[in-house]
């Protein structure tokens, strides 16, 4: 039977409370309502009952690692109602508390999570999970763990790009050094300019195609993302920053601001391209 997804209205917010082993202490109504339970069923009983089996058990020991070692925690979980017919995701705010240097209780409480966090994170939990099939829960956190490293993450900046809605799945997009490119680029024009001004002759300005960054370009044309839109921009304004340098280095002094005002623009609006392509596309 097809389970039926279950979705937080936008006030919902619910509580609960375990000691550090992970047995329920307290929850609020909000949270008994939402898994399905009565209140009093659910005291004394493992926090595990409402545990989705989609769940990988490695984002629960990555959870556990953190809050035994006194640290808060986020998470996007998927739970599953007392029926087992139903289930719903939240995002958990989970924390302990620590009294005399010992952890006393630990305290989570959870809200809607955004649509687009639920699908993305789906597929990461999908690839986890399968792995988890036939290896052991330490070496589904390592797999994990691999996941996020191929895409310049920590387990932190990774929820916070799903907070914001940032897309986490492309490794080859999260992997390109943005500042790099984009510091070589401003330095490549302030170089330009500097020539032409202390009158240098026959200065040469590289191809948009030959720069790191248009080398870098050209790499990834078969990439799923290079038929998005953005992609297309960027690579208009690379070229048009390459060609209006070129045409510095030969033009009239009364008419060099005006194109020195027109590269920093293009040079602006192509790593803003760049950014929301890092940021937003996403694979179907």
């Amino acid at each position: 039977m097809l389970e039926k997804e279950k979705i937080l209205d936008d006030e919902d917010f619910l509580v609960s409370t375990t000691d550090k082993k992970g047995v329920i202490t307290y929850t609020n109504f909000g949270f008994a309502n939402m898994a399905e339970y009565p209140i009093e069923e659910l005291y004394g009983k493992p926090h595990n009952i409402v545990r989705h089996p989609g769940m990988p058990k490695a984002v629960f020991k990555l959870m556990w690692q953190k809050l035994l070692n006194k640290e808060p925690v986020v998470a996007y979980v998927k739970n599953l109602t007392s029926n087992k017919e139903s289930f719903y995701w939240v995002k958990a705010f989970i924390f302990p508390v620590v009294k005399n240097n010992e952890i006393a209780y630990i305290t989570s409480y959870r809200t809607k999570p955004s649509r687009f966090a639920v699908d993305q994170i789906e597929k990461v939990y999908s690839q986890v999970s399968n792995y988890e099939q036939g290896h052991s829960i330490d070496e589904s956190l390592q797999f994990l763990n691999s996941f996020l490293e191929e895409r310049n993450l920590t387990y932190e900046s990774f929820i916070n790009r799903l907070n914001t809605q940032k897309q986490i799945l492309n490794s080859t997009l999260l992997n390109m050094n943005l500042s790099k490119y984009k510091a070589d680029h401003i330095a490549f024009k302030s170089n330009i300019e500097s020539q032409v001004k202390r009158g240098v002759q026959n200065i040469e300005v590289t191809e948009s195609c030959c720069c790191a960054f248009g080398k870098t370009l050209e790499s990834y044309k078969n990439e799923p993302f290079a038929k998005d839109r953005l992609f297309s921009t960027l690579k208009k304004l690379h070229d048009g920053v390459h060609s209006n340098l070129k045409t510095y280095t030969t033009t009239e002094a009364s008419q060099r601001p005006q194109l020195e005002s027109d590269i920093s623009r293009d040079t602006q609006e192509l790593f803003e391209a760049l950014n929301g392509l890092v940021d937003n596309f996403v694979e179907q």
